[in-house]
């Protein structure tokens, strides 16, 4: 179906009941309070009521996260605009989950394609080990000058390779300068990491792609206690949560393990900043010991008024925040990510089926970001001279046999000089030659087949370029049922930026070939 086919399926999913549209305005206030932390403007305030169309997504807050992740909130926007033109009220919420555990490396760090071993350069910072079990939200942001070092060693490699490959280093200067002004003025900013990562998350979202989406911390809805009543009744279905949880998993061969049979859904906040994982006690209690300091924690009975004493310290798994999420915000469609988000969306669904909670639209895009940076550019190009290569080459899959020739010819001629023993000088070059194309071929395909950050996008492309080719893509797409979701597929066919031997719309093909060398290699 094609995405309008798509949005007339979201129109009158749910109607909002009187708990659902308090929570809302209320989660507009914070977000108020969160554009006003990051800079940015305020919205023009909505109106809730029940007929109100709730489209929700959100997201760890990653520093100069994949493209992926602002497609979220791209898509968020678009269906939110289709929906207002037929006349219904929509809002779009987003919101940042700067609470998780601060265990996965792209929360501080990422990567742009690189000559080097992998094909990749990592940047960014690292956390401490002492730290990975402390909540996100209590790490320190980086020092300044350590912030600002990271932005210009990212500029400096961008003007290296703008040189390289005989692009306009002032352009690449100043396209990709006033986005990492964006994450420098998000630093100065915040008050922690993630709010330094999710400032600028969401002012490039309003400021370069003009999205229209409401922003908010999970962080803050904790503290004003926010979904407290959902996540007392899910608390106490904590028996058929568990067992729903286990089944999904072994029905569908989801890679999650199971849960333990006195797993409690939530997390308790340590004062140290760490995240405690809760099973049940004596006498219906819920305790856990901090991984960070060792200090236990205890939560009363399962009753509201016990956990409301505690909300201000509680978190959400990521099933139980898809489940309470879904029935505290009414929500219509969830925005995914396309990896382990949809694995812990089949267990939230498959729960929320069995408790008798409403279950939402759930929409997905799993793309690849195909295009000529700098970067991309010299390693083509190199790889099309070292081994003699047309450009139809590249595009039409002869690629890897084409550069399985030149290798073999190579090795023939090693095999042919050791074999006589004359010229030992050329030999080595052979030998030499060999070497370097294996070792050239494995850096391109690494270069083809990493996920960069969006700084390495900024970098070739002014924003509306890239929100063009987004909505091109979302147009052309064909959204289709897949088990429980729904899965958008379009290729983005961004435009070549002048290369002549390649056509944009082979750019994906082309991708693929290069990223698919590095088995061959």
């Amino acid at each position: 179906m094609t995405i309008d086919e798509f949005v007339s399926r979201i129109a009158g999913r749910r109607r909002l009941n009187p708990r659902q549209q308090g929570n809302l305005n209320r989660i507009l206030a914070i977000s108020d309070r969160f554009s006003r932390d990051a800079g940015i403007p305020q919205s023009e305030p909505e109106q809730i009521g029940a007929d109100t169309i709730v489209l929700e997504s959100g997201h760890q807050p990653n520093f100069l996260p994949f493209p992926g992740v602002w497609r979220k909130a791209f898509l968020l926007d678009r269906i939110r605009k289709r929906l207002q033109e037929r006349g219904h009220d929509t809002i779009a919420v987003f919101g940042f989950a700067d609470q998780n555990q601060s265990t996965a490396s792209l929360l501080a760090a990422n990567q742009i394609p690189a000559f080097k071993k992998g094909g990749r350069e990592r940047i960014g910072f690292a956390i401490r080990e002492k730290d990975r079990w402390r909540r996100f939200d209590a790490i320190p942001k980086p020092d300044p000058e350590d912030w600002q070092a990271e932005i210009s060693k990212i500029e400096a490699h961008y003007i290296e390779h703008a040189q390289r490959a005989r692009l306009d280093p002032a352009a690449t200067k100043a396209r990709l300068g006033a986005i990492l002004e964006v994450l420098r003025q998000s630093h100065e900013r915040a008050e922690n990491f993630p709010d330094a990562n999710a400032f600028f998350f969401a002012r490039i979202s309003a400021e370069a792609f003009g999205l229209d989406v409401r922003f908010f911390r999970y962080s803050d809805l904790q503290q004003a206690g926010i979904f407290a009543e959902e996540t007392n009744e899910l608390r106490s279905h904590r028996e058929g949560y568990v067992r729903h949880y286990n089944a999904a998993i072994a029905e569908r061969s989801l890679n999650i393990p199971p849960v333990r049979t006195d797993h409690v859904p939530l997390w308790y906040h340590c004062a140290c900043g760490g995240k405690v994982a809760l099973a049940t006690g004596d006498e219906g209690t819920s305790e856990g010991t901090c991984p960070a300091c060792g200090t236990p924690a205890t939560l009363d009975n399962i009753s509201l008024p016990a956990l409301e004493a505690h909300y201000g310290r509680i978190g959400l798994s990521a099933v139980a925040r898809n489940i309470v999420f879904a029935e505290g915000l009414g929500t219509s469609l969830f925005l995914s990510g396309a990896g382990g988000g949809l694995q812990y969306g089949q267990i939230a669904d498959r729960i929320s089926r069995e408790l008798g909670l409403p279950v939402p639209e759930t929409l997905a895009w799993p793309a690849r970001d195909c295009y000529l940076g700098a970067v991309q550019r010299i390693a083509l190009l190199d790889l099309i001279k070292t081994f003699d290569l047309e450009s139809r080459e590249v595009a039409d899959g002869l690629l890897a046999e084409k550069i399985e020739e030149t290798r073999a010819a190579l090795r023939q001629e090693i095999a042919r000089l050791k074999e006589t023993g004359e010229n030992r000088k050329r030999l080595k070059q052979y030998e030499g030659r060999l070497k370097d194309s294996a070792t050239r071929t494995a850096i391109v395909a690494g270069i083809f087949a990493a996920h960069p950050s969006i700084a390495d996008l900024f970098a070739c492309m002014d924003p509306d370029r890239i929100i063009a080719a987004w909505d091109d893509a979302a147009t052309r797409a064909d959204f289709r049922r897949e088990g429980d979701f729904c899965i958008m597929h379009a290729p983005i066919l961004y435009d070549n930026g002048g290369f002549q031997q390649i056509e944009p719309r082979d750019l994906p093909q082309v991708c693929r070939h290069l990223a698919s060398l590095e088995a061959a290699a």
